[in-house]
């Protein structure tokens, strides 16, 4: 059986290339997502997840861009509103 070690440097290869590929298919994508989403990358993590957590009607994680998206509405929505002390927790269909 062959084993590949790849070294921190063919990770960080890696994961720039994907920043790279996917951020060409964002068009429209702000100043603001641009920054977290490096950010995000830079930490190491993959730029087809996201720090939310959030997942689609399929079971798989969001991408960063789509959650971030989703997540910044959710925000909006919730910004103005106000919830009972007895509140615990909020259900969210995305």
């Amino acid at each position: 059986m062959i084993q590949t070690q790849y070294t921190s440097k063919d990770i960080k290869r890696y994961i720039c290339q994907e920043l790279k590929t996917y951020k060409a298919k964002f068009a429209d994508i702000t100043k603001e997502e641009r920054e977290g989403l490096s950010e995000w990358v830079s930490e190491g993590h993959d730029p087809h997840g996201n720090p939310w957590r959030l997942f689609g009607e399929n079971g798989h994680e969001l991408d960063y861009i789509n959650a971030c998206r989703i997540f910044d509405d959710y925000l909006s929505s919730v910004a103005n509103r106000s919830f009972d002390d007895d509140t615990k927790s909020i259900y969210i269909k995305f």
